[in-house]
């Protein structure tokens, strides 16, 4: 089966196409997801700032912390996304959401630094394929300078829903579309070689006493005029 010319040239074709549509569609998968969490970072992250100023803003005017943490809270409450206030020992002051409670998925407080915020994916321990995209601040207000933990996080289903949209199309099309190029490629290949196969036969069929005469040639203008 191998020895056909027009199969080899087929798997060739087919195997070229195969990497380009593994390359192509590896890098669109890969550049919208980086997109996607992009996109969810930012939000979090505007969240966070948000939320730090108004709770610092709050504690500044002399408000206890359990209340500052609940007003804040209050006015993030149109938000899609959870939102936490701790203290450094792990007492949730308020939520916006108090159905969902993060606190076994969340490192220790101790590990959030000041400067930076801290980002992680945690999953669920009732439900392992439940995923979040959490972010953490410590935020210190002065005089007092007590540290407290503000945590915004969002649930990754609907992110994911939107890759396997990607990716399922990606994954029937890629073979179908490998198919039918190989179908097309063998049909190509078999009308490519129809002259070369007619050149051939006509070869052997020339003999001594026909010396003289030429191999027919379909296209005169192509490259097998050289071979007449």
């Amino acid at each position: 089966m191998f020895n056909s010319v027009r199969t080899r040239l087929t798997l060739w074709y087919v195997s070229v196409l195969a990497l380009v549509l593994v390359a192509s569609s590896s890098t669109l998968y890969v550049l919208e997801s980086r997109a996607l969490y992009a996109n969810m970072d930012n939000d979090l992250r505007s969240l966070l700032e948000l939320t730090a100023r108004s709770f610092e803003n709050d504690l500044k005017e002399g408000k206890s912390d359990q209340i500052a943490a609940q007003s804040t809270t209050t006015e993030m409450s149109q938000s899609p996304q959870t939102l936490r206030i701790f203290d450094i020992n792990r007492r949730l002051l308020a939520g916006n959401h108090p159905d969902e409670d993060l606190r076994s998925m969340l490192p220790d407080f101790n590990s959030v630094s000041a400067e930076n915020i801290y980002v992680t994916t945690v999953a669920e321990d009732d439900d392992p394929g439940e995923s979040h995209r959490v972010m953490l601040r410590r935020v210190t207000v002065p005089p007092m300078n007590t540290p407290y933990i503000i945590v915004a996080s969002e649930s990754l289903e609907d992110l994911e829903k939107e890759l396997r949209a990607i990716r399922d199309p990606l994954l029937y099309v890629g073979p179908l579309a490998l198919l039918l190029a190989g179908l097309g490629g063998w049909l190509l290949a078999r009308k490519s070689l129809a002259p070369v196969v007619t050149m051939a036969e006509s070869a052997r069929r020339i003999g001594a006493e026909n010396l003289g005469q030429q191999i027919p040639i379909a296209n005169p203008h192509d490259e097998l005029l050289r071979f007449r």
